[in-house]
This record gives structure tokens, C-alpha cells and sequence, in this order.
């Protein structure tokens, strides 16, 4: 099937840039970490792990729903649709769960955003 085609060479290519940044965020670390040897790498890691554990059902439920709104031979709107339904769900789902994590940067840029808004 085609179509089962491109969304493989999708996530190929998604998979490889994620790939990629992660060598390049790990050389990056090593460099800094010889330069700054004194530099707080637990609270980094921390941090790291709770992005990360925000973003799994946040990632689940961009899937879930962009799967479920895929219409298959769709015009260009209804194709425009599962792919901004899955951006907005990751938002959502991601924050809230940073939130719940008790995320200390999420905390940092709302308190941000709410001097800014007023």
C-alpha cells in the first residue's frame, strides 16, 4: 500500500533528525562538561527526565488523534486537520503533565507568561 509507504518514510525521517539531535545534544554535553566541570548535570538530567515523561502520552495522544481524524483521500482541509488536531493535543497533554510532574521550568515560564499578560 502507498499510502502505508509514505507514513513510513515519515517516521523514518523523524526518527532519524531525533536521532541525530541526540548525538549532537551528547557531544555538546561532553564539550560543555570538560569546559564546565562543575556545572549542575543532575539538575539537567532531572529536568531532561521529566520533559521526557510529559511527553510520552503526550505524544500517545497526538497519535490517537490524528489517527482518528485521518480521512483517507481527503481534500486538503480535512488533510490539515489530524495533523493540527495532534500538534494542539501534544500541547495540551504535554504541558498538563508537566504540570502534574511538577515540572520546576514549566513553573519558570508560566510565572513568564503571566508577568507579561499582566
Amino acid at each position: 500500500n502507498h499510502e502505508h509507504l509514505d507514513r513510513l518514510m515519515c517516521m523514518g525521517i523523524g526518527l532519524a533528525v531525533s536521532a541525530a539531535s541526540l548525538v549532537r545534544m551528547v557531544c555538546l554535553w561532553w564539550m560543555l562538561d570538560r569546559r564546565m566541570p562543575n556545572i549542575d548535570s543532575r539538575g539537567i538530567v532531572s529536568s531532561a527526565l521529566l520533559t521526557l515523561l510529559a511527553a510520552i502520552p503526550a505524544a500517545a495522544a497526538a497519535w490517537v488523534l490524528a489517527h482518528l481524524l485521518t480521512v483517507p483521500g481527503a481534500n486538503a482541509l480535512y488533510r490539515l486537520l489530524p495533523g493540527t488536531a495532534g500538534c494542539l493535543a501534544f500541547a495540551v497533554v504535554f504541558l498538563a503533565s508537566a504540570y502534574f510532574l511538577k515540572h520546576k521550568e514549566l513553573a519558570f515560564l508560566l510565572r513568564a507568561v503571566r508577568r507579561r499578560t499582566g
